[in-house]
């Protein structure tokens, strides 16, 4: 399947520069969308996640790395999963994840800081911007900033994402007891994690926990509309093999855990969950069994609403030993999807030239 444009949207309100932000208010309570990051940090390979198993040119570049045929969990007649995700093969067989292929931008920065800030501002090496790409979103709702409404968003790291940085204070909060404990609404929210049950069994690893105690929020229906969770370790420049495998069974199983608790929660139909990475890896491996910083990589968006099925198609690999993978999609389309049709902004006048929806929602 391919992603097709559905429309235009107007990219003033998503990603301006500077200035005040007008746009139609979002009511924020129980039964709104949510939306769940996870930041895969250190730069996914992609190549070795959505495998082109008909590419000859594949395993030549890859002699150690390349993953075969016949362990690869196979999606269509050209491309498959890494063999840590069956989970997510089931997933996408019952039509509840997409996978975009090669999201990045142009002028492809190698630095894991400063590609880190194109992806979470939602700008790029020509536009450069200071606020989060969701940041922005929260300034534009006019999200409230009391201290007796619920968080506008929750992230499960030690610092706060880039992405989710605002020019007003909109209850952006750090999960966590320091946190959870700041007034009666936030110990409400402890409370919800602490005496959560559910019949599914989550992987015992930090994203599973992290995963869970979102279910639990979702589940109990809080205001809160945006959550953020980071899997580290993915700067694989020497023998990856084993690590790659590893944290996509962790990303894999915790995903999978997350989906089937919101299924039988009846949660599913408004949790949107995105995974992305600051960048790829270049598609030939390098002299130590591992995989140097590259450029495009696919994205997983997984949901009861989703589109499913593979949009777009891998790039033609080339010969070249530098070379990666050059993007297809701008990671500014899957944001400006997301933004418009899950979380219902509607901004007014473009600001930069419009730029077409994805057709994954």
């Amino acid at each position: 399947m391919t992603g097709q444009g559905l429309g235009l949207v107007t990219l003033g309100n998503i990603f301006p520069a500077y200035g005040s932000l007008k746009a139609t208010c979002i009511d924020r309570g129980s039964g709104q969308n949510a939306l769940v990051l996870v930041r895969l940090l250190g730069g996914n390979d992609g190549l070795n996640t959505v495998v082109p198993f008909t590419d000859d040119l594949y395993y030549r570049l890859r002699p150690t790395l390349a993953i075969d045929e016949n362990q690869i969990h196979k999606l269509n007649d050209t491309h498959g999963l890494h063999p840590a995700c069956l989970g997510l093969q089931r997933l996408f067989l019952e039509g509840n994840l997409a996978i975009i292929q090669n999201v990045g931008y142009t002028q492809t920065n190698r630095s894991h800081f400063g590609s880190s800030e194109i992806w979470e501002t939602g700008g790029s090496t020509e536009h450069p911007l200071i606020t989060g790409w969701l940041g922005r979103y929260l300034d534009a709702t006019g999200t409230s900033d009391s201290l007796n409404h619920d968080p506008a968003a929750l992230y499960f790291s030690q610092q706060k994402p880039l992405s989710l940085s605002t020019v007003g204070n909109h209850r952006v909060c750090q999960f966590g007891q320091a946190t959870l404990t700041l007034n009666l609404t936030n110990r409400r929210l402890a409370s919800e994690t602490n005496s959560y049950r559910t019949s599914v069994n989550y992987p015992n690893t930090r994203l599973g926990h992290s995963l869970r105690n979102i279910a639990s929020m979702i589940a109990s229906e809080i205001g809160t509309r945006i959550y953020h969770v980071t899997l580290s370790g993915f700067d694989t420049h020497s023998h990856q093999a084993n690590p790659h495998h590893n944290l996509l069974k962790t990303l894999s199983d915790g995903l999978v855990a997350f989906q089937r608790d919101l299924q039988a929660k009846r949660q599913a139909h408004r949790v949107l969950t995105m995974t992305y990475s600051e960048f790829g890896r270049q598609a030939a491996e390098n002299e130590m069994r591992g995989t140097d910083h590259g450029a495009a990589a696919p994205m997983f968006i997984l949901g009861a609403k989703t589109n499913g099925g593979v949009h777009g198609s891998t790039s033609i690999l080339s010969s070249d030993k530098s070379s990666h993978m050059a993007h297809g999609f701008d990671h500014r389309q899957v944001y400006a999807t997301i933004t418009e049709k899950w979380l219902g902004q509607r901004p007014p006048m473009a600001k930069y030239a419009p730029m077409p929806l994805l057709d994954f929602i």
